[in-house]
């Protein structure tokens, strides 16, 4: 190998090191600054505050969060053929993770996509995992929120109908993402191209997507969980509005998630979740529960950064 073929991956390496620093330390600026200019918001409103429930829903919020890496990874190495050890692909996920407060979906996708190559997993892979992920995640959290909110909030179905839009191209999606619709359509877009068909192994089986959207499924159950506390913090609640509350903080979430343009989608969510509690409460304890539901879920989403931080600093200074 000459010098210059040699240098080559150096210099690749480098530049994605130099990406992937740039990357993470914008997502911390953004970080620092919802978590900032969101707790003052608690404090203006006339409210009770219980630190023991915003623990919880911070505790609830963050196993959320780390359901939906290990989903990933599952879906990962069903792809991949090619199982590795959890932590390094939960670091992966949860430095990554902290992406999504950079405006655009492009960073966020981009550090996970250079952290998990740097492990060896291949592209390909890696870019087929993101989309069963985003497809799958999303129509779960969608379609069990309807569900809960028609159950709960059936006399007010009308005030969220809206919303149910949102349902067609994500189920749109989540049918295409069926082995025997996924691997015909993507063969004729492959012959029309004049590339190679692809192998049905190559896509998630049946009994695959089957256990992602049950994992999914127990997602969604802990981030609404993780939004109930968040109300109990502010307010008494009794275990009748848990189906409500699970059904109004996903679907909010989901909304957020689709407006790409707003870092993890500050202030949408919040709206959306305004206006959903306040059919059932004042609207300073849903403005409030919002608002403490958010700061829950940004110090779920760094207290495992941190975390790991702490740990892979003191394994260097261990050498």
């Amino acid at each position: 190998m000459t010098g210059s073929e040699q240098a080559a991956p150096r210099t690749r390496d480098g530049l994605s090191k130099l990406l992937l620093a740039a990357l993470g330390a914008a997502a911390s600026v953004f970080f620092v600054y919802a978590l900032a200019s969101r707790w003052g918001d608690i404090w203006s409103a006339d409210v009770r505050f219980q630190p023991a429930f915003f623990a919880l829903a911070s505790f609830c919020i963050g196993a959320a969060v780390a359901a939906i890496g290990y989903t990933w990874k599952v879906i990962l190495d069903q792809l991949d053929r090619r199982p590795q050890p959890v932590l390094p692909l939960m670091r992966a996920f949860f430095y990554s993770w902290l992406g999504r407060y950079i405006p655009g979906t492009v960073p966020f996708l981009l550090m996970r996509v250079e952290m998990t190559q740097r492990l060896g997993y291949r592209r390909g892979p890696v870019a087929a995992s993101l989309a069963y992920e985003n497809v799958l995640q999303l129509a779960t959290a969608l379609a069990l929120s309807f569900a809960l909110l028609i159950a709960a909030m059936g006399r007010q179905v009308d005030t969220f109908a809206l919303y149910g839009l949102v349902l067609i191209p994500l189920g749109g999606a989540a049918l295409l993402a069926h082995p025997s619709v996924l691997v015909p359509v993507l063969n004729m877009v492959a012959r029309r191209l004049g590339r190679e068909e692809i192998d049905p192994g190559s896509v998630l089986s049946l009994r695959s997507i089957t256990t992602a959207v049950g994992l999914y499924a127990l997602f969604v159950v802990l981030n609404g969980l993780g939004f109930y506390f968040a109300l109990l913090a502010l307010t008494p609640v009794g275990p009748e509005y848990l189906p409500a509350a699970i059904g109004i903080y996903n679907l909010a979430g989901v909304i957020g998630v689709l407006a790409v343009f707003v870092p993890s989608g500050l202030g949408v969510r919040e709206g959306i979740i305004i206006a959903l509690v306040s059919i059932e409460f004042p609207i300073e304890v849903a403005a409030a529960a919002a608002v403490l539901s958010r700061v829950a879920a940004v110090v779920a989403d760094g207290v495992p950064v941190a975390c790991l931080f702490a740990y892979d600093g003191l394994r260097r200074l261990r050498g």
